[in-house]
């Protein structure tokens, strides 16, 4: 009988020692799992503000190069007239040509729709085959 017991509490030492050994894994694995949970959630936040940075930089950057070549086309401008160059004359010859090219391109591609979609591949081909290189 004194071996039964023996035997009973060597096991019932060795449930506990198990049941404590799996609850500090079972705690340590849920402790690992919050702090992966936290720096996942920190990564996401500073991705975010990352973004909202470039973004914020790029438009600064954009409005800012808008600024300069609008500065940039007044100076030239104001440089023609005192060279006796009316830029408002220039402009409207300008739009005047635009609109008349225009004109003709469709035309030509109610015209010719073959012909435009040839043209359209085969500078699409010579497009890519530069990009590729």
């Amino acid at each position: 009988m004194n071996l039964s017991m023996s035997r009973k509490r060597a096991v019932e030492t060795a449930e506990a020692v198990k049941d404590d050994v799996v609850g500090r894994v079972k705690g340590k694995v849920e402790a690992l799992e919050r702090d992966a949970s936290d720096m996942a959630h920190d990564a996401g936040r500073a991705a975010s503000d990352m973004a909202h940075d470039v973004r914020r930089s790029a438009s600064d950057m954009a409005h800012d190069a808008g600024r300069a070549a609008s500065d940039m086309a007044e100076t030239v401008s104001t440089r023609l007239k005192t060279v006796g160059v009316d830029t408002d004359v220039m402009v409207n010859v300008a739009k005047d040509q635009a609109s008349e090219l225009q004109r003709i391109l469709g035309d030509e591609l109610k015209n010719h729709p073959f012909r435009a979609l040839g043209v359209a591949a085969a500078v699409g081909i010579f497009v890519g085959l530069m990009t590729s290189r």
